[in-house]
């Protein structure tokens, strides 16, 4: 029975490890918010999971999977970009992680229940990191390539 599960591990590592390279090698702030969607949907505790960016606007973010979220869940994605405090926050099932701060990004993630919130989260912890400052560094290209043009 433990070889099934050290066999599950191990694939689940690796898979882990191909959504890292994926996200490293991601150069557009959609192809970033891509590979984090399919980071958090890793985790089977998660049961969506957004990347929500472009706050600043006035009009509606851009989001990953692209759509609008319903309002409540882009209430708390705004109330996580956009205000000072936590960087992270819940509301019943859902998470919202403030994942880079200079142009506001945020995934929100639902989760399997209240109690699997902080797990998904110290589960998460390294590649969510990871995922900040390479989301970060895509706004700021786009942001840059933008300038430039103009």
């Amino acid at each position: 029975m433990q070889a099934g599960g050290t066999s599950d591990a191990m694939a689940s590592a690796v898979r882990q490890f191909e959504g890292m390279r994926r996200l490293v090698e991601a150069g557009t702030p959609r192809e970033v918010a891509v590979e984090i969607v399919r980071l958090a949907g890793m985790d089977p505790a998660c049961r969506s999971a957004v990347v929500a960016w472009g706050f600043e606007g006035g009009g509606p973010p851009e989001c990953e999977p692209q759509g609008q979220p319903a309002e409540p869940v882009m209430a708390l994605a705004r109330a996580t970009a956009t205000k000072a405090g936590p960087v992270f926050r819940t509301e019943g099932s859902r998470i919202a992680l403030r994942l880079a701060d200079a142009q506001p990004a945020v995934l929100l993630v639902e989760v399997e229940g209240e109690a699997q919130q902080h797990r998904f989260m110290d589960a998460s912890a390294a590649w969510l990191d990871v995922s900040g400052r390479q989301l970060a560094r895509a706004l700021e290209a786009a942001e840059l390539r933008t300038s430039v043009r103009r």
